[in-house]
Order: C-alpha cells, then sequence, then structure tokens
C-alpha cells in the first residue's frame, strides 16, 4: 500500500480540515505544497479541476475535504470521526456541511477582503517554505493574481460586508450547537468539531 499524498495550500481552512482529520486517524502521509494561483496547471492536469485540497489514496485521487474524510472512514476506520449512533451522525454531517458550504467561502472572503491588499504580507503567508527565487517571482506576479483571486472569491466591499454578516451568523449558531459535553455532537469528538475547528480557524489571524 502506497503512502497517502497530499495536494494542499499550507494556510487553507480546507486544507487543514484533511491535515487535521489525517492526523487524528495517525494515518502517516506526504505533504506536496503549492502556491496560490500558481498551483491550477498541476491540479488540472491532476484531478481536471483546479481546487486543493486533493488526497492520492490507494492510488485513487480525491478531492473536496467532505469526500476525502468520507474516504479515510471507510478505509481507516481507527479514531472514527463518525458517530455510531445513526441519529448522531447524520447530525455531526449536518453541521459538517454548514461549516463547509455556509461558512467556508464566507469566511475565506472574509479573511481575503484584509488580506490581499497587502501585498507584501499576502506574498509572505502564501509562499512560506518556498525557495527565495519563488517567493519573489511569486511577488512579481502577484499584482497579476490579486484580481484574479478577488474576482474568482467575489470579493467586492459589498461582498466582504455580506461574507462578514454570514460569518457572525454562523458563530452564534456553532455557538448555540455546543453540547454540555463541550462537542458539538454527543460526548465525543467527531467531523463536526473537526470541521468547524478548520473552517474558523482563519479568523484568527
Amino acid at each position: 500500500m502506497s503512502t497517502p499524498v497530499l495536494w494542499q495550500f499550507r494556510h487553507s481552512h480546507f486544507n487543514d480540515k484533511v491535515r487535521w482529520a489525517l492526523d487524528w486517524k495517525g494515518i502517516a502521509h506526504q505533504r506536496r505544497s503549492l502556491v496560490p494561483g500558481l498551483h491550477i496547471p498541476r491540479m488540472l492536469l491532476l484531478t481536471g479541476q483546479k481546487q486543493v485540497p486533493a488526497l492520492v489514496l490507494d492510488g485513487e485521487v480525491i478531492c473536496d475535504s467532505t469526500r476525502i474524510i468520507a474516504a479515510l472512514e471507510r478505509r481507516h476506520p481507527e479514531r472514527p470521526l463518525y458517530p455510531a449512533d445513526e441519529g448522531a451522525r447524520r447530525r455531526a454531517l449536518e453541521l459538517e456541511e454548514f461549516c463547509d458550504e455556509e461558512l467556508g467561502a464566507h469566511v475565506r472572503r472574509a479573511v481575503f477582503a484584509e488580506l490581499l491588499p497587502d501585498t507584501a504580507y499576502s506574498v509572505a503567508l502564501f509562499t512560506t517554505g518556498e525557495p527565495a527565487l519563488t517567493r519573489a517571482l511569486y511577488r512579481l506576479v502577484f499584482p497579476a493574481l490579486r484580481p484574479v483571486m478577488k474576482l474568482d472569491m467575489g470579493i467586492d466591499p459589498r461582498g466582504a460586508e455580506e461574507s462578514r454578516r454570514k460569518v457572525e451568523a454562523g458563530l452564534d449558531r456553532i455557538a448555540a450547537e455546543i453540547a454540555p459535553s463541550r462537542h458539538l455532537v454527543g460526548d465525543g469528538f467527531t467531523v463536526a468539531d473537526l470541521t468547524a475547528a478548520a473552517i474558523l480557524g482563519p479568523l484568527f489571524f
């Protein structure tokens, strides 16, 4: 059995979600980091689409953090992220979907609306761990990449404000869902806890 390979951005909430799932389950894997914007040709070649994360698992390329975790649960059931109880599992998956679909894009847009205007910070963040030449070249092309990123994420003053409101409402819902156990579903750590922590993590920037 080959070692799983995770194609990722170093700084990304959906990538954190998969990294943390792999670590929770103790699955040894390799991480291949890509630079935002420059990643597109590699991902198109590997997966036929441009999004990360993508996990190469037993020769299969799996895209999307939710699909990746589902595959990990099937193939590596130790330290499960899905509750055994059917009702609890359904609730955990509903909260995972809420965090992914209702919060994920809005967290990203709200955070990137603050980051992208600062060229030096954005370049330093996106090229963490890259060679000096890559960092220098990325700084040269970043002014051309920035409007593409803004268009792709729908970043403008109105969109950024909408995302801030959505994130605030999402935080209120997550706070209301916390059980006496301090988990979101039942008495143990589940995919709901992991997803909420990963998706909301960038707010701490």
